[in-house]
């Protein structure tokens, strides 16, 4: 991470007040504040080259399209809204739209001898959209008494998913327990944090899940939502890790995030839990998978 700061130091100051940028949602949830963030955190990636001009457009539009799928307007144009909303996050989640140069922080990166080698960048595109997500279109946690009632519930939901998820991927033999602390371990938290799990939980279960049981308004529209969106979800990851049996665990996990926030309705939920689940696959076990 020490490397990364000196050989894009522009760029990484833009990660910086990104990051900070979402983290303040929870801290002070306030337009100004965010978009200010966020606005500073632009500058920097844009004079660091992280993003070029052509990527403001998809921004731009998105901020738009999530803006219009929150308001109280014709169920059409709520449901177009929502749809491009969908389609332009996938494509900046799978890096198809262009005008932005995310910053590879580990090449070849391999967490044990047996594990499969693997790409890890510091992925603007993602953590920007889910900003966007979270500033504009979901609701999060605002007190002491939300936070306490969610983390009784989410605590013991988060020991017994992440037993389950770890089982399972011991039976189908793509993970073995292999303890480690890794050198890129600090880094790879704060990666892990604010551009992986932030972003696929805000937009997976926070926006396309709740998104689908709010359109179905049935008593079966909640099962459907997680079971959609993990099969989503799972069918993404293909374009990452094309393995079978990898896909059918991530499906399965999708099934626990997307559970534990049809329970609570709290995306502090699906986070915890999804974040908890990697920590433990990257430093007990074979991570991502076995080579």
């Amino acid at each position: 991470m020490i490397e990364f700061f000196f050989k894009h130091p522009i760029g990484a100051i833009g990660y910086a007040f990104l990051s900070v940028a979402i983290f303040s949602i929870w801290i002070h949830r306030k337009i100004w504040v965010w978009a200010s963030l966020f606005g500073v955190s632009l500058a920097f990636a844009t004079y660091g080259n992280v993003i070029t001009l052509q990527g403001f457009i998809p921004l731009g539009i998105l901020a738009g399209c999530y803006f219009f799928a929150k308001e109280d307007i014709s169920q059409f144009w709520r449901l177009f809204a929502s749809m491009s909303a969908a389609i332009i996050t996938i494509a900046l989640y799978t890096h198809f739209i262009k005008g932005f140069n995310n910053i590879l922080l580990f090449q070849g990166f391999r967490s044990s001898p047996s594990a499969i080698a693997m790409n890890i960048y510091a992925n603007y595109d993602k953590a920007a959209a889910s900003l966007l997500i979270l500033g504009i279109y979901l609701k999060v946690i605002k007190s002491k008494k939300e936070l306490s009632h969610m983390l009784l519930v989410t605590v013991p939901w988060m020991i017994l998913s992440t037993i389950l998820i770890i089982s399972l991927s011991q039976y189908l033999q793509i993970v073995t327990w292999d303890p480690k602390l890794p050198t890129i371990s600090l880094p790879w938290l704060f990666v892990q944090l604010f551009f992986v799990v932030v972003p696929e939980e805000v937009f997976y279960r926070g926006f396309i899940q709740k998104e689908i049981r709010k359109n179905l308004n049935n008593r079966f529209s909640g099962l459907f939502a997680v079971l959609a969106t993990s099969l989503l979800f799972s069918l993404i990851h293909l374009f990452f890790i094309p393995n079978l049996a990898f896909i059918a665990c991530t499906f399965v996990m999708s099934l626990f995030y997307g559970g534990i926030y049809e329970i609570t309705q709290k995306i502090e939920s699906a986070i915890i839990t999804h974040y908890a689940t990697n920590i433990c696959h990257f430093f007990f076990f074979t991570y991502p998978m076995l080579a």
